[in-house]
């Protein structure tokens, strides 16, 4: 039996607390002076708290302004609650600990020093697809990651190729495997990797792993234990401890990174569990992919994974540079192929949203398509404005859905929000009885952009992601051969979306859908 879901547990523990504190002010007011006045007072001063506190939250400019107008509505109409949930899931991430772990312009990698081999990719982007170059101009400005051309690049369209090649690269190992990863859950997947990774233990190869906090709580358990008894290195990304729940325990690490060597890299959206390579069918098929990099574009997996480490690294650990002398170092290796490859990485300790920034310019740049596949769609309202605008103006713009859900009504949610981009002429795709994992967004002919972030508010906002920007026409048109497949396994709308659900489920995706921005 699992043990209670800590975080939920604090909440309500924490609630409880505040909750009691609530009433028994009150009713302590009323013992000692037994009119209606105290009552009165206290309620009207609650009240008075909670309209300052949600003036302060609209005038944060550090937030959107949807979700500002709703945290203040939601703070106003429930005053003391209000507040609490404000305290504990709505505050901006600030970075005080360690400011290393910022992500900025000024930030740059000690692992990619050569800033004109980047200039020079540049260039040769510019002249195979200018339309482009922006796009990758981004991240290099304003985080300096780099941009990669010696570097091999293969798409995995499957949980199981994922599962099958990973376990037979870290077979070869030789030095060290360092893997990031949100979900970390016990079965056959884990299983089988933790015997290997004892095993090369045994042989001399170093073993670091970060696991989220929360994705993994009750379920990277037996596993845990006996990898840290063989002497793997494991850090908690964002521990929460019963009863107290910090206010930054709303960002987790979603990422699902993988370093072997620092040679061969993984990246995309399966995390380590059973149902990611179908031996689980609580939701039916499982849909997903991944990429494996062979080459140069592995060190900038290493520099995510270092500033991770580093934050949450105790007194009693070492800094990742430390334990591993011959982490980040660029393995100069010639490959005879034209791709280029930058990694993305995105979260709340970043100076702007840079998935969200990427793909409004990718999207603005295509020239003929904008293939979209994600798990959740509940994007922004800019994200959804350019894609009515460029359908409108005759480009092939598709959005592909999962057919079914590991959360409840949220497939009607992210169909609710296609209802405009529907009467704009965006084709909408569902695959039958089918959950799409996947996170791949094709662009024209040669740029693909996937990993780990969905088109939703928390993914956008509030989690850690790493993606790839990738010039390849090799890749997308990979891409696009299981998009299409999948395709021809979905139902395309020809009618409203959501149009024939009952009342009350319209109902409850109207609420979720005002939620959205908060959560």
């Amino acid at each position: 039996m699992k043990k209670p879901f800590v975080a939920t547990a604090s909440l309500i523990a924490m609630f409880s607390i505040g909750g009691a504190l609530y009433v028994a002010i009150n009713l302590c007011l009323n013992f000692f002076i037994p009119t209606p006045l105290p009552f009165i007072f206290f309620i009207s001063a609650t009240h008075i708290v909670s309209m300052v506190w949600a003036i302060v939250v609209l005038c944060n400019r550090k937030r959107r302004i949807e979700t500002r107008i709703r945290w203040a509505i939601f703070i106003i109409v429930i005053p003391f609650f209000g507040i609490m949930s404000y305290i504990f899931l709505g505050r901006v991430y600030k970075y005080n600990k360690n400011k290393n772990y910022l992500y900025n312009k000024n930030s740059v990698s000690v692992l990619q020093p050569k800033v004109q081999y980047d200039i020079e990719n540049l260039k040769e982007i510019e002249r195979l697809n200018p339309e482009f170059k922006r796009s990758f101009m981004m991240t290099f400005e304003q985080q300096r990651e780099g941009i990669y051309a010696n570097t091999e690049i293969e798409y995995l369209k499957s949980g199981n190729e994922y599962f099958s090649n990973l376990l037979n690269d870290i077979k070869n190992a030789k030095e060290y495997v360092m893997i990031n990863c949100y979900i970390i859950s016990e079965g056959e997947f884990l299983s089988k990797l933790t015997s290997l990774l004892v095993e090369k233990m045994s042989e001399g190869v170093r073993v670091y792993i970060i696991y989220d906090f929360l994705g993994s709580y009750g379920r990277f358990t037996t596993s845990k234990k006996r990898l840290i008894q063989e002497g793997a290195n494991l850090i908690a990304y964002s521990p929460i401890h019963f009863p107290f729940l910090k206010w930054n325990a709303n960002y987790r690490d979603h990422r699902k990174d993988i370093s072997i060597d620092g040679q061969i890299g993984y990246l995309g959206g399966v995390n380590i569990s059973d149902e990611y390579i179908n031996k689980s069918g609580v939701f039916g098929f499982w849909n997903d992919s991944a990429i494996r990099i062979n080459g140069e574009g592995v060190q900038e997996i290493e520099a995510i994974f270092q500033k991770d480490w580093n934050f949450y690294v105790t007194k009693k650990q070492k800094k990742i540079e430390k334990l591993e002398p011959k982490f980040g170092k660029a393995i100069r290796k010639r490959y005879t192929t034209d791709e280029f490859i930058q990694i993305v990485s995105d979260g709340p300790n970043h100076d702007r949203p840079i998935c969200l920034e990427l793909l409004l310019n990718l999207i603005h740049s295509a020239q003929n398509r904008i293939w979209l596949k994600s798990p959740y769609f509940i994007p922004p309202p800019e994200i959804i404005n350019a894609l009515c605008n460029a359908a409108s103006t005759g480009l092939d713009v598709r959005i592909l859905l999962p057919g079914r859900s590991d959360k409840f009504l949220l497939l009607e949610v992210s169909k609710q929000w296609t209802k405009k981009m529907f009467e704009n002429g965006v084709k909408i795709y569902s695959m039958n009885d089918t959950f799409i994992h996947e996170k791949a967004y094709i662009f024209d002919e040669a740029i693909s952009f996937t990993g780990s972030s969905n088109l939703d508010y928390r993914a956008l906002f509030c989690d850690q992601q790493t993606m790839a920007l990738i010039r390849s026409n090799n890749m997308n048109k990979k891409i696009e051969e299981k998009m299409i497949h999948d395709m021809d396994k979905s139902f395309e709308y020809k009618f409203m979306p959501n149009k024939d659900l009952p009342l009350w489920k319209r109902a409850i995706v109207k609420v979720y859908n005002i939620m959205a921005p908060l959560l």
